[in-house]
């Protein structure tokens, strides 16, 4: 699902990003179906990934209600970057500048959605590389520099 969504209920996909084969009221059904035959099961929309970046336009307050009009549990966060802007600050520590908008994202998404509605974090590997004792650590992953610690 795009961050900057626009969806406006009626249980549709329009302005989700999301396409399926079926229309939204079949889905919505096969989730209620699938729910009622498995009580403990929890599904959740993907908001983000690859294709959508949007976040410093996300629209929280339409996600939680995309969430609630499908009887969903609540949302994966799929922040994705491909080139992390970080550095070392004076006091030693790495900083990101995408987590100046990650951040606020995720307090966003928990403001519209309150416990128990379910956030989980899709966060990049970070290969436990880059402040403390991990700092001089041989990093096995050539891109393990690209990654950023999210939470």
């Amino acid at each position: 699902m795009r961050p900057d969504t626009t969806y406006a209920g009626n249980v549709t996909f329009n302005g989700t990003g999301l396409e399926f084969s079926s229309d939204a009221d079949v889905i919505k059904g096969a989730i209620a179906m699938l729910k009622e035959k498995n009580p403990d099961t929890k599904v959740l929309v993907s908001v983000g990934g690859t294709l959508y970046k949007n976040w410093h336009a996300l629209n929280a307050e339409a996600v939680a209600h995309f969430v609630k009009d499908f009887g969903l549990d609540g949302v994966v966060i799929d922040y994705e970057v491909v080139a992390p802007t970080c550095y070392v600050d004076v006091d030693g520590s790495m900083q990101c500048y995408e987590n100046e908008e990650h951040l606020p994202a995720i307090e966003a998404l928990r403001e519209a959605l309150p416990r128990p509605y379910i956030l989980a974090n899709a966060a990049m590997n970070v290969g436990a590389h880059g402040e403390g004792d991990s700092a001089d650590a041989q990093r096995p992953l050539p891109h393990a520099e690209h990654s950023v610690m999210t939470l």
